[in-house]
């Protein structure tokens, strides 16, 4: 299989009953710095904190652009008309057909297995669409309740990954997760 080229990923949008994932849009931009002020976020994530609605808007752009660079495709976790999380495929390694998928969710939207279900769609959907071969997540070691999101959406435990990651209290180690395509 021939190494995929590097080009602008397509937007997308994916629905189910209850869930949309959609590209971000400006009027996000609250939900984005709710979960820069979310200790559970910010602690198990690389959201940045302290974010104003200006600071969030402009990421949101850089979300659009790295779309375009066929660098990274991020999506906003729809829930009843409200933003409640964010979806994506990071890192998108079109030479190796592999990206790495992350996630995070607002606490008024935890337990209602949104996570597993985006996780799902994002993930049948790069296989299809893109032609990925391989996709990663990665967890603390402590984010059981991740740890399991990652199991129900299809992922198998792979690696301990040691001070793999810089956290804010110094190197963390992490645990691998991998989906292969069917």
């Amino acid at each position: 299989m021939r190494p995929l080229a590097k080009a602008e990923l397509p937007p997308v949008m994916l629905q189910d009953a209850e869930l949309v994932l959609r590209p971000w849009r400006a009027e996000d931009a609250p939900a984005r710095v709710q979960a820069g002020a979310d200790p559970a976020i910010r602690r198990w994530t690389s959201v940045t904190r302290g974010a104003d609605l200006e600071q969030a808007r402009s990421w949101i752009r850089d979300f659009e652009a790295a779309r375009l660079r066929g660098d990274a495709l991020y999506l906003a976790l729809i829930a009843d008309g409200q933003c409640v999380g964010g979806v994506g495929l990071i890192d998108v390694v079109h030479r190796h057909r592999r990206a790495e998928v992350g996630y995070w969710l607002l606490p008024e939207a935890r337990g209602h297995s949104y996570v597993v279900r985006a996780v799902r769609a994002l993930s049948a959907w790069s296989f299809r669409e893109l032609g990925l071969n391989r996709l990663d997540l990665y967890t603390n070691t402590d984010n059981e309740v991740s740890m399991r999101a990652a199991e129900k959406a299809g992922f198998t435990r792979e690696a301990l990954l040691r001070r793999w990651y810089l956290g804010e209290d110094g190197p963390e180690d992490l645990i691998l997760f991998g989906l292969v395509r069917p």
